[in-house]
């Protein structure tokens, strides 16, 4: 019966004027948004994030899960039309949406796409109704076992969709893994600076190509560092972010790329009759010097990487000197030196062992947790 009754609870806040109102909003923006390749749900929310910062909490809720669900069917538009997936989750509608679109049913594909999105939609909202405190309590006992298992599975897919060579597949999933893990190797503030200088020089090379085929393959390395940039910077803001700020923060730099977006045409449409596209591409290629040289001098490394790495002395310096906290729940306030005599203690027997063997594994998951997310504080001057 309590199944019902927040079922019937949830209907009569949904089902408000207001409530639908921003509901029908949010689908109507989230499709327009999922139209654009490259921005999916996780971008359209990220840029339309700050818009509910006002509203109640019910209404934002709604809004957010318009734009998304709005989002996840807009990219099937792109990827039927032109076999460009809008998001990751359209690009298995390239396989057959874009073939009848050759055959002359781009119509036939866009409704089976529409109605299929809903059937399955309402479908799994009704599953997850009744399994959604199951999956909660099986999602709590995730660990790195699981974990393991949803990224071998993911790398599966990769290899089964794959309809051309399964080498360069291979080879390309076996980059992506590696270009993943660059971050947690040399450290955030190395990789934005490196993302910085990578993408304006890219965009100088490209201002200075002469044929097709080399200015679509600077466009695309570019386009790497881009990605890199922006997603190390996200993770920088969102742990020097003042404390009650940092999901305004975070709606500012990932809302960064559409916005650059809509300035680069605007100044192209002024600037393109007087400089030429060689100088459009040049512009992009200033913050070599302008940028790059105040996130050097300014921008501190990750507190919670430093502490991740072992490395204190200099994560509890930059933590004065900046105001960012290390928790206690973090791995700088765990890992402390230990008395002689508990050190003693501690070697005596298997129990304590143990202790020690679980209080490592707590360390590095806690070391995983700050550095995705970071810790509350404000950046102060260096």
């Amino acid at each position: 019966m309590d199944l019902f009754t927040n079922v019937a609870l949830g209907f009569s806040v949904a089902l408000t004027p207001t409530n639908l109102l921003f509901c029908f909003l949010g689908s109507l923006v989230g499709t327009l948004v999922g139209v654009l390749p490259g921005l999916g749900p996780v971008g359209a929310i990220a840029f339309l994030l700050s818009l509910t910062f006002k509203m109640e909490p019910a209404t934002a809720i709604i809004m957010l899960a318009g734009i998304y669900y709005g989002a996840m069917y807009g990219g099937s538009t792109t990827s039927i039309l032109v076999n460009i997936p809008g998001e990751t989750a359209s690009v298995v509608t390239c396989l057959d949406g874009y073939r009848m679109a050759r055959q002359g049913r781009a119509g036939a594909a866009l409704g089976i796409s529409a109605f299929g999105s809903f059937i399955a939609g309402t479908f799994g909202v009704i599953g997850l109704m009744f399994l959604a405190p199951m999956l909660g309590r099986a999602a709590l006992r995730f660990g790195p076992p699981e974990y393991f298992a949803l990224t071998l599975t993911g790398l599966t897919l990769v290899a089964y969709l794959t309809q051309g060579s399964m080498l360069k597949a291979l080879i390309m999933t076996t980059l992506g893994l590696l270009a993943g893990s660059v971050g947690d190797i040399l450290g955030r503030r190395k990789v934005m600076l490196f993302s910085y200088a990578w993408f304006s020089i890219g965009m100088g090379i490209t201002a200075l190509t002469t044929g097709t085929t080399l200015f679509g393959l600077m466009r695309f390395v570019t386009g790497l560092g881009v990605g890199a940039l922006v997603a190390t910077t996200g993770a920088l803001v969102a742990e020097y972010a003042p404390k009650g700020k940092k999901n305004l923060c975070n709606a500012i730099v990932y809302s960064g790329v559409p916005l650059g977006s809509l300035l680069a045409a605007g100044l192209a449409i002024l600037l393109l009759p007087l400089i030429g596209w060689r100088g459009m591409f040049l512009i992009g290629a200033l913050p070599l010097i302008t940028l790059f040289p105040l996130a050097y001098f300014r921008m501190p490394e990750s507190v919670a990487w430093l502490a991740s790495r072992g490395r204190m002395e200099e994560a509890r310096a930059i933590s004065q000197r900046t105001g960012v906290e290390i928790s206690e729940a973090s791995p700088a306030a765990m890992v402390q030196p230990r008395p002689a005599a508990e050190g003693k203690a501690a070697a005596g027997g298997p129990s304590s062992r143990s202790s020690s063997a679980c209080s490592s594994s707590a360390v590095w998951h806690t070391g995983l947790t700050s550095a995705s997310t970071g810790s509350g504080g404000r950046v102060g001057r260096s």
